[in-house]
């Protein structure tokens, strides 16, 4: 096989992974007029079960890796390259949205797995296919193995992780609000043919009260109403670009107004404020 090309993959994709190191994480903030962050997480959590998988198999098909490893070793190193925009990305949208620090923690160590398991292949590559040191290739196709299939399942866990903390609180809060209820007609019927009245396995929802929005009046703990909703501002305050002083001034109150007037038909303010819901307002 030609060194040569082996080689030129190992440059090109090592020196993207270098830049994307020392890029500033502003870089990776958005993609257009969209945050780049979960763009290129939904990448990161197709491609490295997708090789690992390839990765694994062809430990034990070797011809299929022989003819394939070129490509698997550029793939990796775009995945690299990839995690670390994602790690840096995150980090970008999170002075927006705030800090999921479980994700974080999580995102931490998949950065370093999956650079470690670009590396290791790479060297696999060079002691099975060019210089054929046949203890070496056996030592780290045990090494990539395992790294790939650590690789894999951590993605998974960051995936998770990073889902929870967007959707759990908003998915719980829509269930409860969503529970049907007995309807008049269902009631009457019940009542004529002598069954017991039925009843909803979750107890009607009867929302959060004014007054007990106002409670939450402090930057420590900051409810606001906007429309028909609450919403708990308390870990956004410092993440708000115009400052905390704008969002303080909303604790415990109704701030449609305010928010409506500054942030009307924008999509993004309207994402991030409904990742904040607490319930619906019980007027």
């Amino acid at each position: 096989m030609k060194i040569s090309r082996f080689i030129w993959v190992v440059a090109v994709f090592a020196a993207l992974l270098i830049v994307a190191l020392a890029l500033p994480q502003d870089v990776w903030a958005s993609l257009g007029s969209l945050p780049a962050h979960p763009l290129i997480v939904h990448a990161i959590i197709v491609l490295v079960p997708l090789l690992s998988a390839v990765i694994v198999v062809g430990l034990f098909v070797r011809k299929m890796l022989a003819v394939m490893h070129l490509y698997v070793l550029g793939g990796l190193g775009l995945v690299a390259t990839a995690v670390v925009g994602a790690k840096a990305s995150g980090n970008a949208l999170a002075t927006v949205v705030g800090l999921p620090e479980e994700h974080a923690e999580w995102g931490d160590i998949l950065v370093p797995l999956v650079i470690a398991l670009f590396v290791a292949f790479a060297v696999f590559c060079v002691v099975t296919y060019y210089a054929s040191v046949r203890w070496l290739a056996l030592a780290f196709a045990v090494i990539v193995g395992l790294l790939a299939i650590t690789s894999s399942a951590m993605t998974v866990v960051v995936g998770h992780s990073g889902a929870e903390s967007v959707w759990q609180k908003v998915w719980s809060v829509s269930e409860l609000t969503s529970s049907p209820t007995p309807t008049a007609t269902s009631t009457a019927t019940a009542t004529a043919t002598g069954d017991p009245t039925p009843t909803s396995s979750v107890p009607a929802n009867p929302g959060i009260t004014l007054s007990e929005v106002s409670q939450h009046n402090t930057a420590a703990d900051c409810w606001a109403v906007v429309g028909e909703s609450v919403y708990d501002l308390s870990g956004f305050i410092e993440q708000h670009p115009g400052g905390p002083v704008v969002v303080e001034a909303m604790c415990g109150t109704d701030a449609t107004s305010g928010f409506m007037g500054q942030h009307a038909g924008e999509g993004r303010p309207e994402r991030e404020l409904a990742s904040l819901l607490v319930g619906p307002l019980s007027r």
